[in-house]
């Protein structure tokens, strides 16, 4: 069993192989082909696989595996045309003539006139010794090299690139591939051939390869319409969406009126997040050719403009876009955009409820589709439905919304560990996930006496207080996600491997809550004097309230709990000192208050020393925060948070709740789309002056 755990993935059999091609590409010929061969005899049903390692041995002249692979090829596609000769030349040049000749009859009944066939022919009996058949050969290449007919019926370029393009077109890959194989000999690194070879290419799916053979005949100079489509076709498909854009905004202007390429276009708008494009785009497709299709894309287009946009959405804009986009999803509840576009708008308008149902009907639609899993934790935990909201919470790692380490062997599932064994942790992806998930690393101490845990840099020295018995190293930062340097030093031996997130569920199990939610970071007493005695600096006043309201993150779901510095002032009303925890550059956004005495700590680093803010938190009578980090570095420090944040689940007036999705937080719930924050604060002012 635990040889099967230990075979590489199809992932990274497949990256294995892209190498060993690029080691021989490169000249390493030797070591590009022992790569391929072992990733063939791992998968010999995969024809790319055999065929590449079978043309890679012909060409380092090692015969016999050429021919073990190439049969194994042709087993996977045995009308491949180009395979069989390719094997009719490793018969000759292993001098095994007689297998060189009846492999040659049989592809002759397939093909006639070819002069490399013939060539080879001839060459074979003449090396057995056969003069009669050697001769007869000798007159028939002749023939076909003289013949006028043949010569203006098969070997005019055009003629074959206009039958390789309609067979291409009709699914003929083979045949296209042999007739794109003969036009070669006539005239090598013709740009309209590169461009055949790359559409073939893109129709098999193989679009690395068709990339390449689209950009020469770019680079040579073609230019029919059919380049911008493929070439930008081909682009989009691989991510490279500023490339594609420019190809295929070229062809809108060199062929205006190319249905094709506009529409193509209108797709890399939608691919590469230019939203309001995409939106024009399919705009005018639908003006043009009008569709339920381009209704659909224009509906997810406006979607994703509206909730990647920096502004606030209010109420009127979201019903009006409800009304144009939920009739297309009743009609066409299939289209997996569609339908989570209509569940994020019912969540928009607090009806999380309604919003769930949507992505309970995707999920049974395709069960193997990660995302609408994924997207259901935010209403389970809302409502407090804790094994459900695990079960959701999981499927992040697939969707890219947490740490990813891919390794299913030894994954802790919370039992305690021997000695001589080591639980490895993996942070998540944001910072405030790592703060808020290390309240459990008091339930991992319990469980395993060697711990080492990636953390973010910064908060390395914090945790290093909280947790003594833990080993902190620093992750590292690929964008904006997560990378762990020296990962093979520290998973040898016996270790068992566990992401931050997941101690959430090992957490429910043993105490039935998903947090170890009390306050644990410990603060150094020279450093609560030192805050302390800056406190006291201040006015003498009832309360000291640190504040911040906004996140620092700019995606439109967050942007929805987004408040302003205008909508803050009703704290002002209460006797108390208000006290910045605002990180980011707030210079313009605080000079529309300059009536107002907000404190701002100059010396202090709110966005990189997060041990210092620790201290100061400490010593305040109430954090109230909009931004989810703040509030999670709050709670590690004091239960004296409260946490502003939009109620996806119903339509309720505002209110005080507690635990946040059994985060242990309390937090004043509004509706998403509320028109007057300043309401929000108002409520938050009552409930700070209530005895």
């Amino acid at each position: 069993m635990s040889d099967i755990q230990n075979l590489p993935s199809a992932e990274e059999i497949e990256a294995h192989f892209q190498r060993g091609v690029e080691l021989f590409n490169q000249g390493n010929k030797e070591d590009g082909y022992q790569v391929v061969r072992l990733m063939a005899d791992l998968c010999p049903d995969n024809f790319a696989y055999q065929h590449t390692a079978g043309l890679i041995a012909f060409e380092n002249n090692n015969q016999e595996a050429a021919q073990r692979y190439l049969w194994r090829a042709a087993e996977c596609d045995p009308n491949n045309l180009e395979l069989y000769f390719t094997l009719a030349q490793s018969y000759f040049r292993s001098q095994q003539y007689v297998s060189c000749l009846n492999l040659l009859t049989e592809l002759e009944q397939h093909i006639s006139g070819s002069v490399e066939l013939l060539t080879l022919k001839k060459e074979a009996y003449e090396q057995i010794g056969d003069k009669a058949n050697a001769m007869r050969y000798r007159a028939l290449l002749r023939e076909v090299q003289q013949s006028e007919e043949i010569v203006e019926l098969e070997t005019t370029l055009q003629e074959y690139y206009e039958q390789a393009q309609a067979l291409i077109e009709s699914g003929d890959f083979s045949d296209a591939e042999f007739l794109l194989s003969m036009a070669q000999e006539l005239k090598d690194g013709d740009a309209e051939h590169d461009f055949l070879w790359a559409y073939l290419y893109h129709r098999q799916d193989k679009n690395e390869q068709a990339k390449t053979k689209a950009e020469l005949a770019y680079k040579k100079g073609f230019r029919k319409p059919g380049i911008y489509y493929v070439y930008g076709y081909i682009l989009n498909d691989l991510g490279e969406y500023p490339a594609a854009r420019e190809i295929l905004q070229e062809g809108v202007k060199a062929c205006p009126q190319s249905f094709v390429i506009y529409e193509t276009l209108a797709k890399n708008y939608l691919k590469s997040g230019a939203y309001e494009q995409a939106l024009k785009a399919y705009r005018k497709l639908n003006a043009d050719k009008p569709s339920d299709e381009y209704r659909i894309q224009m509906a997810i287009s406006e979607f994703k403009w509206l909730e990647s946009s920096n502004k606030n959405l209010d109420y009127p804009t979201v019903r009006q876009f409800q009304d144009k986009l939920l009739p297309l999803y009743h009609q066409y509840p299939e289209n997996a955009d569609l339908a989570d576009a209509a569940a994020k708008i019912y969540q928009w308008l607090g009806m999380g409820e309604q919003g769930d149902l949507v992505y309970q009907d995707l999920i049974a639609r395709y069960p193997t589709l990660v995302s609408p899993k994924w997207n259901r934790q935010q209403y389970l935990g809302m409502t407090h439905q804790y094994a459900e909201f695990l079960e959701a919470y999981r499927y992040g790692e697939q969707c890219g919304q947490r740490v990813t380490f891919g390794r299913e062997i030894n994954r802790w599932q919370g039992q305690e560990l021997q000695d001589d064994e080591t639980l490895l942790i993996y942070c998540e992806q944001g910072v405030g996930d790592e703060i808020r998930f290390a309240h459990n690393y008091r339930l991992v101490e319990e469980k395993a006496k060697n711990i080492i845990v990636y953390a973010e840099p910064r908060l390395i020295e914090l945790f290093s207080l909280a947790y003594p018995r833990i080993t902190f190293v620093p992750c590292g930062f690929n964008n904006n996600s997560r990378t762990y340097p020296d990962e093979i030093k520290y998973i040898t031996g016996k270790v068992y491997l566990v992401a931050a997130g997941d101690l959430l569920e090992v957490c429910y199990q043993e105490y039935g809550r998903l947090l170890l939610s009390e306050p644990y970071i410990k603060i150094p007493v020279e450093l609560e004097g030192k805050w302390k005695a800056k406190l006291q600096l201040l006015p003498k006043r009832k309360y000291n309230i640190g504040i911040s309201w906004r996140s620092g993150l700019a995606n439109q779901s967050r942007n929805m709990a987004l408040f302003n510095i205008i909508n803050m002032l009703p704290l002002w009303e209460l006797d108390a000192n208000i006290i910045c925890l605002q990180y980011g550059d707030i210079k313009k956004e605080i000079s529309k208050i300059k009536d107002k005495d907000l404190v701002v700590f100059d010396d202090l680093d709110l966005k990189n020393d997060f041990l210092q803010v620790s201290a100061l938190m400490s010593q305040l009578d109430l954090i109230v925060t909009v931004g989810t980090a703040v509030a999670d570095l709050g709670k590690a420090v004091t239960n004296n948070v409260l946490m502003l944040y939009p109620n996806y689940i119903d339509a309720s007036e505002v209110k005080l709740e507690s635990n946040f999705k059994g985060f242990g937080l309390d937090y004043i719930s509004y509706p998403p789309l509320y028109t007057d924050k300043t309401e929000v604060i108002k409520y938050v002012v009552n409930v700070i002056s209530q005895p």
